[in-house]
């Protein structure tokens, strides 16, 4: 059993709340309040060629039969404008214009194939989590992963915003694909696994482009390799 699908576009200034016990396929919808949306009996998805625009916070849960559900909403033209929470999932796919996080726990991975703009202090726990684009926001970027951390792009780019205040990242394995890896605050930069670097040319930059007089430590607890 699916949740009927929304076939046009529902536009609602009130929060909406959504909670089922079978599984939940989005159609397309904008809501310019909250959206909550749980389920106790499957995955959250959406449909072929629909969009989901929420200009409040999201918060999702997923979960079937006392386990983790997955949470796919992986369509172009999705739009996430206030804050997402994630307290439960088993994979966790999202998409939007620019995807803005506080706390996101799953049992398996996850992946953002959009921009991350970090607007608050941000944790994300999983088990192998891939950040295909670049992350920027001056906040704290904290990652708790139990298989493979993957950087595609760079991590405090100015070209694309503010550098994080901060990164932590703890993992099996913490891979960088980008050129660049920065951060804005007094605090140190900590890597607690192996590293590998895939790019020629990787510059780690605690200074924010010269902006700091005095750089933050950067510790790899592990090895550095690439």
């Amino acid at each position: 059993t699916r949740y009927p699908l929304v076939t046009g576009v529902q536009t609602c200034a009130l929060p909406i709340s959504i909670s089922s016990g079978a599984a939940v396929v989005l159609g397309n919808f904008t809501t310019v309040g909250n959206l909550i949306l749980s389920t106790t009996g499957g995955d959250i998805s959406q449909a072929n060629g629909t969009t989901v625009e929420v200009s409040g916070s999201t918060a999702l849960s997923a979960a079937s039969a006392g386990a983790d559900a997955n949470v796919t909403l992986n369509n172009v033209g999705n739009n996430w404008t206030g804050k997402i929470n994630v307290t439960r999932a088993a994979d966790l796919i999202l998409r939007g214009s620019i995807l803005d996080f506080e706390n996101i726990t799953t049992s398996g991975s996850q992946i953002y194939n959009s921009q991350l703009s970090l607007s608050r202090d941000s944790v994300f726990a999983g088990n192998g989590i891939s950040f295909n684009n670049f992350i920027n926001g001056a906040y704290r970027l904290t990652v708790n992963d139990g298989g493979t951390t993957v950087f595609a792009k760079s991590v405090g780019d100015l070209t694309y915003g503010d550098a994080p205040s901060h990164i932590d990242v703890s993992a099996s394995s913490i891979r960088f694909d980008g050129s660049i890896v920065r951060t804005s605050g007094p605090s140190s930069t900590v890597f607690t696994g192996p590293v590998v670097l895939t790019s020629p040319t990787v510059l780690f930059d605690t200074t924010n482009a010269g902006g700091l007089s005095t750089g933050a430590n950067i510790t790899f607890a592990s090895t550095l390799n690439g």
